[in-house]
């Protein structure tokens, strides 16, 4: 059977909405992530180059992203919302609805925003990294890329969840326009202070997260430069007059070393034949294609690759062929301590956050609480001649609330008080009717007798008439 007009418009809404949400995904990594993960200079905006060592540049590596995250957040919406698909379809084809369905479909307008915030995350998370891992990127990349999304993704995830609360919110109330019968606990049971961490701690987890990491990204920049520096001190005192492999070794084996992992590259001109002082060590696709794209404009930096905080200072000779060759150093400016020491901060500081937030908002729900035991109270409570008042503690909406709970309380036992004035005057008009009525049948019995001439005897038979 065909949607309804309503249903299709709703499903369109959902999936804009969707599509939205990860562009917002999208546009903020691709401004965050060059930030945060160090990315080279140059390396972001040329596309060429890019088109030059990786299969898919990164513009179009993140449309691809967006359509497999729309497309895969827009199935999981129409599965989690059949059955309100379903009920919308009766609803407005003014079929018959069962009050078992209503039940399903207002716990499943409580359900859903909770289960989709979680599930967006999860999915997403696992996406990224299964597409990191499969590009073959560095653990510390990985490492940062799971700290960005928890920074970008709870955020996004909370937009997603608001929206399709006030949604849901709206078909919730449609369900009363069918039946005006309630049922209490339906749905996921999420007290006020779970909801209200769900709701603030993304905000202080994403600052806390994306502060660190630019901290950590700046420091590591430092250090880099640093160590340029100082290769660049030993460069600039130095004459290589024999522009071989075995010469400029010789040469360089006189450089001393700034780190223990620090090593010296030669390259010649065919830069297929390049020398290593680590046998270990490879030079990658990426350093040799930005050598030849950047080298001029970023005073011989070259990078390994995207993120991998491995880098080098390379200066360019000439031989008596007028060939250039490359030769410099290339260390790691990856500082385990400090990115450890950030970590600890982040899980530190975000502890401390969610003991916090968690004792403010229990305090916060203990005004509510206070008034929904009351009214609780109120339902159970047989004996209505003594009133109960909330004392007022707070100029804010909990003292509006218990304000407004005083007054309903007022007026009730005023009503009540009222009721039970009236069954008073009921019962006693009826009692005084069954007098007069006795009066009357005596007065007829006996109105021949002596009694009927007295004077008051008579008035009593005029007024029963």
């Amino acid at each position: 059977m065909k949607n309804t007009r309503q249903v299709k418009k709703l499903k369109i809404k959902n999936f804009f909405f969707l599509g939205l949400i990860n562009l917002i995904i999208i546009i903020s990594s691709s401004i965050i992530m060059p930030v945060i993960f160090n990315y080279p200079p140059f390396a972001e905006s040329n596309i060429q180059f890019q088109n030059e060592i990786e299969p898919l540049n990164h513009v179009q590596q993140y449309i691809i992203i967006f359509f497999i995250l729309t497309i895969v957040f827009s199935i999981i919406t129409n599965l989690l919302m059949k059955n309100i698909y379903k009920f919308l379809n009766k609803y407005y084809r003014k079929e018959q609805i069962s009050f078992k369905e209503i039940n399903e479909i207002r716990k499943d307008c409580l359900n859903l925003p909770y289960i989709f915030y979680i599930s967006e995350i999860i999915i997403t998370l696992l996406i990224g990294i299964i597409l990191s891992a499969s590009i073959g990127i560095s653990n510390i990349i990985i490492l940062k890329f799971v700290l960005l999304f928890l920074t970008i993704l709870p955020l996004i995830s909370l937009l997603q969840f608001m929206f399709l609360q006030k949604n849901l919110k709206d078909i919730n109330l449609l369900t009363y326009n069918n039946t005006k019968e309630i049922t209490k606990n339906l749905g996921i049971r999420v007290k006020f202070s779970t909801n209200l961490i769900l709701q603030v701690m993304p905000f202080l987890l994403a600052s806390i997260i994306v502060i660190s990491l630019i901290g950590y990204a700046k420091t590591t920049e430092e250090k880099g430069n640093s160590v340029t520096n100082y290769y660049k001190a030993y460069f600039e005192n130095r004459n290589f007059n024999d522009i071989t492999i075995d010469g400029l070794k010789k040469e360089l084996d006189t450089i001393p070393l700034l780190n223990n992992t620090d090593y010296y590259i030669i390259l010649p001109p065919n830069k297929k034949q390049a020398y290593t002082s680590n046998p270990n060590a490879k030079i990658s696709h990426f350093f040799l294609t930005y050598l030849d794209y950047f080298f001029h404009d970023t005073n011989g930096m070259v990078y390994e690759y995207y993120g991998t905080e491995q880098q080098a200072y390379m200066i360019e000779l000439k031989d008596n062929n007028g060939d250039s060759w490359y030769i410099g150093f290339e260390y790691i400016i990856t500082d385990y301590s400090l990115l450890y020491f950030y970590i600890d901060i982040i899980i530190a500081v975000s502890l401390l956050y969610l003991i916090f937030i968690y004792f403010w908002s229990r305090n916060t729900s203990a005004n509510i609480s206070t008034i929904s035991e009351s009214l609780e109270h109120v339902l159970k409570e047989n004996d209505y001649n003594t009133q109960k008042f909330l004392p007022i503690v707070s100029n804010d909406e909990f003292g509006d609330l218990a304000y407004a709970y005083n007054k309903i309380e007022e007026l009730t036992n005023q009503h009540l008080r009222e009721i039970q004035n009236n069954q008073d005057i009921l019962i006693e008009q009826e009692r005084l009717a069954s007098l007069r009525s006795n009066d009357w049948w005596y007065c007829t019995q006996f109105k021949n007798t002596y009694f009927f001439n007295k004077w008051w005897f008579r008035r009593i038979i005029r007024f029963n008439k």
